[in-house]
């Protein structure tokens, strides 16, 4: 999936309302998120004001991402916190509450 399909879903619109918005036909709309064709950078541009998505991060749009994250702003630059064994994570919960989570009560 696209960046920009993740983008669109999350804000709600359909291709074709973000084409109108866009001023991009739906059925480019249609072939831009299935990597049928790349966009000019003029309708990058359109796109991305349309998504209100800051212009210099309109090209981070057309990346492709395993699994939905955050939106384009608040990912860019992107960051990526790896766990690695033995590493502490603050969940914010007690070690017993964990346990109770995991496996019943205590």
């Amino acid at each position: 999936m696209l960046q920009l399909t993740y983008e669109r879903r999350a804000q709600g619109l359909s291709q074709a309302r973000l084409g109108r918005r866009a001023r991009v036909d739906p059925a480019t709309m249609s072939k831009i998120e299935s990597r049928r064709l790349l966009p000019y950078p003029r309708q990058l541009a359109r796109i991305a004001k349309a998504l209100r998505v800051p212009l210099e991060f309109a090209p981070r749009l057309l990346d492709e991402i395993d699994r939905p994250r955050a939106t384009v702003p608040d990912v860019i630059p992107s960051l990526s916190v790896k766990v690695v064994p033995g590493m502490k994570v603050d969940t914010g919960k007690s070690q017993r509450a964990l346990v109770e989570d995991d496996h019943g009560p205590a």
